[in-house]
C-alpha cells in the first residue's frame, strides 16, 4: 500500500526452475521443473519435490504425484496454485516425467512433455558384424489438471506423435484440445563386432526427417481427429488457433502458412496454403481476417539459405482456402527478443500498435490496408 516502504508478508516456494506461470481471478498458478541431483534411498527429501511456506520445507504428498506412462525420466514436473489475497497455498500436483510446455484456460492447465525413443528395430549380420537398426523419434505425452476453486486436480493423460514448437500449439475450443506437431523421426544402426568388443554407429543417410501434424484430443485426452503429413522435410516454426481455424507457420527454405479447418473436431482439413520467403516465427491475430507476423526475411542463392534481416508479414486469412500476403516490411536488423518471447511483443489493432525491441531500437509500427506498415 506505501511504495516507498514494500513489506514482505508471505513467501512460498517450490523445487525446480520457472517453467511457466498464469495468474487468473487473483491465484498465481506457477510450474516448475525439478531434477533431484542425488537421491539417496530411504530419505524422500532428496528424490521426491519439496513445497516451502517460508524457510519450511515440506514433501509433495505421495498421492500428489503422478508416473506418466513408459516414462524413464527423473525430472519431475510440480504444478501448484496460491491465493494471493489470503497468502495461502491451495493446492499441488506433481508429475514423474517432467514438462516443458503449458497451456492454460479457465477450465483446465495442460502440462506437455516430449518424451524421445529409440526404437530397436531387425537385427542381423554383416560381415563380422551383427548390425541393430535402431528409430529415434519424439512424441508428446499431455497431462490436464481440471481447475475448480483455484485447486487443481488431475483429470487425463494422452500422447500425440511429434514435439510442440511452444504454448501456442495448443489451443482448447468446445472441449476439445487441438495440438500442432513436428515429428522428427532419425534412424541409425549400430554394428558390433563381438570378436574385437568393438562398436560402431552409422547415421541414415537421409538424416532427419519431418513432417508436420495438427491433431484434435477429447476431455480424455484421446485422438479424434487429424491432419497429418503437412510439409514435409520441414518444422513448425509458429502456430495460431483462431477460433475454427488453425494456423502454422513452417519452414526449411519458404514459409508455407497452413490453415486447418478445425469446425468439425472428428474430420479437420487442411484447406489453405500460402508460400513466402523467410519465416515467421511469432503469429497474433490482427483483427477478423487478418494474422500478423513477426520473423526474418531469407534468400535462397543456389542451394544455400541465408537470412537477410528481420520482416513484418499481414496475411489475409478471410477466406482460409485463399490465404494470401497483403503486405510485407523489411527491418534493419537481425534480432529481436519478441522472436524467442512473446511477452517481448505489443499488438494491439485497438490502438494501432506493433512494438517490439530490435537490437539497439524500440520500434513501434500501425497498419492500415491502405499503407501498409507505418514506422
Amino acid at each position: 500500500t506505501d511504495p516507498t516502504a514494500p513489506a514482505l508478508v508471505k513467501s512460498f516456494g517450490q523445487d525446480g526452475y520457472k517453467i511457466a506461470s498464469r495468474m487468473i481471478d487473483g491465484v498465481l498458478y506457477l510450474c516448475s521443473s525439478y531434477y533431484p541431483t542425488n537421491p539417496q534411498k530411504g530419505d524422500e527429501t532428496t528424490f521426491a519435490p519439496r513445497l516451502y511456506d517460508g524457510d519450511a520445507a515440506t514433501v509433495v504428498p505421495c498421492g500428489s504425484i503422478g508416473l506418466m506412462p513408459d516414462g524413464n525420466s527423473m525430472t519431475y514436473a510440480v504444478a501448484a496454485s496460491y491465493d494471493i489475497a489470503s497468502g495461502e497455498r491451495l493446492s499441488s500436483q506433481s508429475v514423474l516425467g517432467g514438462g516443458d510446455n503449458v497451456y492454460m484456460n479457465k477450465d483446465n492447465l495442460y502440462l506437455c512433455a516430449s518424451i524421445y525413443d529409440d526404437g530397436a528395430g531387425k537385427t542381423y549380420k554383416d560381415g563380422s558384424y551383427t548390425v541393430t537398426d535402431y528409430t529415434s523419434s519424439v512424441n508428446t505425452v499431455v497431462n490436464r489438471f481440471a481447475i475448480a476453486d483455484g485447486k487443481l486436480t488431475f483429470a487425463a493423460n494422452g500422447a500425440v506423435p511429434g514435439a510442440l514448437n511452444n504454448q501456442f500449439s495448443l489451443d482448447e475450443r468446445d472441449g476439445y484440445l487441438r495440438m500442432a506437431t513436428t515429428e522428427q523421426t532419425y534412424s541409425y544402426s549400430v554394428y558390433r563386432d563381438e570378436k574385437h568388443d568393438f562398436e560402431n554407429t552409422k547415421a541414415d543417410e537421409d538424416g532427419m526427417q519431418t513432417r508436420n501434424d495438427v491433431y484434435v484430443l477429447d476431455a480424455s485426452l484421446k485422438t479424434v481427429g487429424s491432419v497429418t503429413g503437412l510439409a514435409e522435410g520441414e518444422q513448425v516454426f509458429s502456430a495460431r488457433f483462431d477460433g475454427d481455424y488453425g494456423y502454422l507457420c513452417t519452414y526449411r527454405q519458404t514459409d508455407p502458412v497452413f490453415a486447418v479447418d478445425l469446425t468439425e473436431p472428428t474430420n479437420p482439413k487442411a484447406v489453405g496454403e500460402l508460400k513466402l520467403s523467410g519465416y515467421s516465427d511469432y503469429l497474433h491475430v490482427w483483427s477478423d481476417g487478418l494474422l500478423f507476423g513477426l520473423g526474418m526475411e531469407t534468400q535462397s542463392v543456389g542451394a544455400n539459405t541465408t537470412v537477410d534481416g528481420m520482416k513484418l508479414v499481414m496475411i489475409d486469412t478471410s477466406d482460409p482456402a485463399k490465404l494470401h500476403d497483403l503486405h510485407t516490411q523489411a527491418i534493419d536488423a537481425d534480432y529481436s527478443e519478441a522472436l524467442n518471447n512473446h511477452k517481448a511483443i505489443l499488438v494491439d489493432s485497438g490502438k494501432d500498435i506493433i512494438a517490439f525491441p530490435a537490437e539497439n531500437s524500440y520500434l513501434v509500427y500501425g497498419y492500415s490496408a491502405d499503407d501498409g506498415f507505418t514506422l
